[in-house]
């Protein structure tokens, strides 16, 4: 674009919000710090695509319309968007409301750019969920504590020519581990995974010592107990998984993560009679005794994070 449009976005100050509040039900484990990461990879994104940006962030109603009009005094903007933290959540309609107002008296050449903004968001928004309705089926079901900037970045290091394993592996890698560490620590004080914490503690205790075989039958073990604490009947974790996915009813990112968690089983509980070729990485096989057990670092994160993101998806309410 020669001459950048204007974008003026309109939300709520993330570390005004509580969190706790049952309008915020449909965000398990949201918090201040990935609704800015989200807000800023939102930002980057128009801004890669030629517009000039810029937040307008408010409190719930004391100062709102004040702020927002002292706002739309200083320049013109051809485009005003208003946050999904206002427009969608219950308690925030009479804010949403007196927003509108504001900005229906102070502009009406910003509606006329709204559409091509919006596409925009919109192709980044299905490239993103095309690239990452495939996790599961490569081994890395989508993770639902990813905020919308991680999101985005593996999305891109996948774009390229980077192997699926490797992009994963550096993510978790990165600051010597950091995200490894978080894993262990999170699956350790959940209370749905107290009855394995031995395994977990043990099992971090192994990746840094290097002792990467030993790991996996465990953490195998522990995903497939994961899932049967949530079972009703039936004895295969394929069917336990099934049923969960069919029972639950939430927005269309928790229904992506649950496609990818499904594609991920499936493939890891495939069925075998042990005949055919030895697949890289299966359950009968290994806990069988069936496979070659020359697992690597990189199974064993694979592994973590798949038992990370079932343990959160199952803790987050139907």
């Amino acid at each position: 674009m020669t001459d950048k449009k204007s974008v003026l976005v309109i939300g709520v100050q993330p570390t005004l919000m509580d969190f706790s509040d049952p309008d915020y039900a449909a965000y398990p484990g949201m918090d201040a710090a990935k609704v800015l990461a989200g807000l800023k990879a939102s930002e980057d994104s128009l801004t890669d695509r030629g517009y000039d940006v810029q937040m307008c962030l408010t409190d719930f109603g004391e100062t709102a319309e004040t702020v927002v009009r002292d706002k739309l005094e200083q320049k013109r903007f051809d485009c005003i968007v208003i946050g999904a933290g206002i427009r969608t959540i219950a308690g925030n309609f009479l804010l949403f409301e007196k927003l509108i107002n504001v900005v229906a008296t102070r502009t009406r050449a910003a509606s006329q750019q709204f559409a091509e903004v919006f596409l925009a968001i919109q192709n980044r928004s299905e490239h993103l969920f095309a690239v990452a309705a495939c996790f599961g089926e490569r081994g890395w079901p989508l993770n639902p504590d990813w905020d919308s900037g991680e999101l985005a970045s593996l999305v891109d290091a996948l774009d390229g020519t980077a192997k699926c394993d490797d992009v994963f592996v550096a993510f978790y890698e990165a600051e010597n581990g950091a995200r490894i560490r978080g894993i262990f620590s999170d699956l350790a004080a959940s209370d749905s995974m107290k009855r394995w914490r031995p395994i977990i503690r043990q099992s971090e205790d192994a990746i840094e010592r290097g002792h990467h075989a030993i790991i996996i039958p465990a953490l195998l073990t522990v995903l497939e107990g994961r899932v049967f604490t949530e079972a009703t009947s039936g004895i295969r974790v394929t069917k336990e998984i099934e049923r969960i996915v069919q029972a639950k009813q939430g927005d269309s990112f928790e229904r992506m993560v649950w496609k990818t968690i499904s594609d991920y089983v499936n493939a890891l509980f495939a069925n075998s009679d042990f005949r055919d070729e030895e697949p890289h990485f299966n359950r009968h096989w290994i806990l069988h005794g069936r496979a070659s057990a020359d697992w690597t670092r990189a199974d064993v994160i694979r592994l973590l994070h798949g038992v990370h993101t079932i343990d959160l998806s199952l803790r987050s309410p139907a």
